[in-house]
């Protein structure tokens, strides 16, 4: 068994730097189940390491991109909370935790200016529709390997969607486990 097709583990930018080194290097080594072992632990590490910021994967383009994704995320952040507040204080008498909370939360974004909740609650998620869908936008036309996954990720939601009882039994243990864990949590809490 020839070891140098295993370098197609390991991710591409590591391919790209180490690829021909590291092939060279099995070439001259003897085959064992460690090896063997040691190369798929290896590649695995890889992919979940990413190279240290400034590295090679860091250039102009990419920091913009990474502070699009921060800014798209700050943005939708207080609309998040506001909108799980309110499911969270219908779900609940205010006399409870975290209802409380919320209601307090709900209350205090009633008592701004319109203008402020009217910013936090459309012109802020919007900003971060148009700046989250313009980084996916150049990552995806950018990134052979990333539209392959999401080509993969289509393939397989078309095939669950053509299996529906699969699909409303995971529905009904995920909720399963919710209510379960909301119970549980209630019972504890008092």
């Amino acid at each position: 068994m020839r070891l140098s097709p295993l370098i197609r583990l390991y991710p591409e930018r590591w391919r790209r730097r180490y690829g021909e080194e590291f092939g060279a290097l099995l070439e001259h080594q003897r085959h064992s189940p460690r090896l063997l072992a040691d190369i798929v632990r290896g590649a695995i590490l890889a992919h979940a390491r990413p190279y240290p910021p400034g590295g090679p994967e860091m250039n102009p383009r990419s920091r913009v991109q990474a502070l699009g994704s921060l800014v798209a995320f700050v943005a939708v952040l207080p609309a998040v909370v506001f909108v799980t507040s309110a499911v969270v204080a219908a779900l609940q008498p205010s006399a409870f935790e975290p209802s409380r909370t919320a209601h307090d939360m709900i209350d205090w974004m009633g008592a701004q200016p319109g203008v402020i909740v009217a910013g936090l609650l459309l012109v802020a998620p919007a900003i971060a529709l148009v700046v989250g869908s313009a980084v996916l936008w150049h990552r995806i036309r950018a990134d052979m390997a990333l539209r392959a996954d999401l080509a993969a990720l289509a393939a397989v939601l078309v095939r669950l969607g053509r299996r529906p009882t699969v699909v409303v039994a995971v529905v009904a243990v995920l909720a399963a486990v919710a209510v379960l864990g909301l119970v549980v949590d209630h019972l504890i809490v008092g």
